[in-house]
């Protein structure tokens, strides 16, 4: 839980100023927070989006990269850019496919991070994949 709020803190400070200053982000705080609402959505953002993406571009790409190459680095960057690659058609515009790429990978850079600072364990990518979609759908509109 420890890494995950770091890596958490760490990709909001890297990710949101860019994309507010671009245009991609804008906060939209609510007015009311429904709780039972919010739990629901954590559970399925965890289920549904953070476990099957970490399985994949942690667990599978990421590690089987690791055995592929003596470089330390070149795992993390393949598997953060084909993570933020994955988001190029969740929107529209190829200036913002440009933006949501660039800033999906900088936050698979924070759930690689995640995932090598805990051991290699996926729980804490999992765990912090959740929270920063969580807290973008909560606060952020883009």
């Amino acid at each position: 839980l420890y890494i995950a709020l770091i890596a958490l803190a760490g990709i909001m400070v890297v990710v949101v100023p860019p994309g507010i200053i671009s245009g991609f982000l804008t906060f939209a705080i609510p007015e009311h927070i429904n709780s039972s609402k919010l739990a629901t959505h954590f559970i399925g953002l965890f289920l549904t989006v953070a476990l099957p993406e970490e399985l994949f571009f942690r667990g599978l790409l990421l590690r089987g990269l690791e055995k592929a190459t003596t470089k330390k680095w070149v795992p993390m960057v393949v598997s953060s850019l084909a993570f933020g690659l994955m988001h190029w058609n969740n929107v529209s515009d190829l200036s913002t496919q440009i933006t949501y790429v660039l800033l999906a990978t900088i936050a698979g850079v924070g759930y690689a991070w995640a995932y090598k600072k805990s051991g290699n364990n996926l729980l804490a990518a999992i765990l912090t994949h959740t929270l920063v979609d969580w807290i973008w759908k909560l606060l952020l509109a883009g």
